[in-house]
């Protein structure tokens, strides 16, 4: 398992993408990953990534409602 930390900002919402070659990415998180409220940081879990020998990951921020 890795954990993926990225830089966020409290009452932002993100998604985690992962990609095997750049070009054709996946969400792999099941609903959208809130920021922690005090931190500067997220941490999301990537349990799949054992299975798989290389992993790009990049987040994106979701637009407001």
């Amino acid at each position: 398992e890795i954990e993926i930390t990225w830089t966020s900002q409290e009452g932002k919402f993100y998604d985690l993408d992962a990609s095997d070659d750049l070009s054709a990415w996946a969400r792999i998180n099941n609903a959208a990953i809130s920021a922690s409220p005090g931190s500067e940081t997220t941490t999301f879990p990537d349990v799949t990534s054992p299975a798989i020998p290389r992993r790009y990951y990049r987040v994106v921020e979701l637009a407001p409602d």
